[in-house]
């Protein structure tokens, strides 16, 4: 339709790797560290916090070879995901709609 739809979560992050995660004081040294919330969007709604570490969209690990974003463009908005989230050293699923 002449149009890129890309899905938004609402979040600002850094990657991970082991000097940005001794910099951050977590354990984690793959996936993704939450620094932002955006009021109001999919992320804040499904109750993803600032702090958190995203470490996998469906299963999938985030890493070197499959980042963030490139997961999260292969689906499309209107999409259900669940992510895996290190939240104070223990993990969790959180289903967020795209």
């Amino acid at each position: 339709y002449n149009k890129i739809l890309r899905p938004f979560i609402g979040i600002q992050y850094a990657d991970l790797n082991a000097q940005v995660a001794q910099e951050l004081g977590v354990e984690q040294t793959k996936g993704i560290y939450v620094a932002e919330v955006v009021e109001g969007t999919a992320a804040a709604l499904a109750g993803i916090k600032k702090d958190d570490v995203i470490t996998a969209i469906n299963g999938k690990v985030i890493d070197d070879e499959y980042p963030f974003l490139y997961q999260l463009y292969t689906f499309v908005p209107g999409d259900t995901v669940k992510l895996t989230v290190v939240r104070d050293g223990m993990p969790k699923e959180i289903q967020i709609s795209l």
